[in-house]
């Protein structure tokens, strides 16, 4: 008789093991679905600091792309030379200062949740002109897709660095 009891208790514990290890299973899967998940076709980022913004669309289809970006910049780039493996992004967007300080270059740096990063040069800098400026950019972006949660935009001038908190639109 108290094998028995001790049998169904064995048997309460195994099953009880087994339900929690399924739980854990189901949760680890749904985590690395979600997390592997690639962006849209279209994601808009913005994040401003100070008198510093930056927004920004990372877009997949390449005629999209030339459609958004500023008509200041000329890309020379065909069709035909942009078709890349599936992954493939395309960001246009533009730095905003809307301060009184010159400076005479910009470079912009993205980064991503997965460590990797962006590297843009804002145009239309005209040396000695002071504030407020809306400068346009384009970059490249051939990384799986999954990766390119943007986080954190830095731009840095003259020896200064602005780091800019972006959020998806």
């Amino acid at each position: 008789m108290n094998f028995l009891k001790h049998s169904k208790k064995s048997r309460v514990i195994v099953i009880t093991a087994l339900c929690c290890a399924l739980i854990v299973v189901l949760y680890a899967v749904s985590a690395f679905i979600n997390n592997n998940k690639p962006e849209p076709d279209t994601v808009r980022y913005t994040g401003s600091v100070g008198s510093f913004s930056v927004s920004f669309t990372r877009f997949t289809d390449y005629d999209a792309f030339l459609k958004a970006k500023s008509a200041d910049i000329i890309v020379y780039d065909s069709k035909e030379e942009m078709q890349n493996p599936p992954g493939q992004g395309y960001i246009a967007g533009e730095v905003g200062f809307h301060g009184s300080i010159e400076f005479k270059n910009c470079k912009l740096e993205l980064i991503r949740a997965s460590g990797w990063n962006t590297s843009a040069t804002p145009m239309n800098m005209v040396p000695g002109k002071e504030g407020p400026a809306d400068l346009p950019f384009i970059t490249y972006d051939f990384s799986d897709s999954s990766k390119n949660i943007y986080k954190t935009a830095i731009i840095r001038f003259d020896g200064k660095e602005v780091v800019i908190p972006l959020i998806k639109s």
